[in-house]
């Protein structure tokens, strides 16, 4: 069974699945940063010079429509991708055939033509259950991210657009730790504050 040191987290199991695009992060339940405390990033692009990923459980009380005119109605708040770039519009989608997407995982894409994206709004083909839009990202420098999982602030875990779409912004945390077994789904039980503990 896992067990938490309060003086210096340690996770166990060990994780064992590698940082790569198409995964998401799932911060450990006592993580300090108070922007990543209990988030969920989906990692969109890795390569040799970092890390680019959305956070998929921090919804904002603003819709499309007020920062982007002639948007159509999307009656489903934006989230809070990151503390970078907070100036943008980024989207995740689950349609193939939105043209200029970047597939991230199966049935899971990044982008595409952004007038397209607005028609299939209009047409009821986009809509929340196969769109998030965020603004901002997060981002990670050459061995950042890497440095940030060997201190255990990170379990990386595979993902799915249905467990993506399909699962409301404030369970997805625990979704998804617990999609790695009972020995992650544990920490769900862990509350906040770890003077509770």
């Amino acid at each position: 069974m896992p067990y938490i040191n309060m003086d210096n987290f340690t996770l166990k199991p060990e994780n064992t699945f590698p940082p790569e695009k198409g995964k998401v992060l799932i911060s450990e339940p006592y993580l300090e940063d108070k922007y990543f405390k209990r988030t969920v990033v989906l990692i969109c692009e890795y390569n040799q010079d970092g890390v680019f990923g959305l956070v998929l459980n921090k919804a904002v009380s603003i819709y499309p429509q007020d920062l982007i005119e002639d948007f159509p109605t999307f009656n489903y708040s934006i989230f809070s991708g990151g503390p970078v770039d907070t100036k943008n519009l980024f989207f995740i989608h689950s349609m193939a055939g939105l043209n200029d997407s970047i597939e991230i995982a199966p049935n899971l894409f990044l982008g595409g033509d952004f007038d397209q994206m607005k028609q299939l709004i209009l047409t009821g083909e986009l809509h929340p259950g196969n769109l998030k839009l965020f603004v901002g990202y997060s981002g990670w420098g050459k061995g950042q991210l890497e440095e940030e999982i060997s201190e255990k602030s990170w379990v990386v875990a595979p993902t799915s657009s249905e467990l993506i779409f399909g699962t409301h912004e404030k369970e997805l945390w625990s979704a998804h730790l617990k999609s790695l077994g009972d020995e992650f789904g544990y920490l769900t039980q862990l509350p906040e504050d770890p003077s509770m503990n």
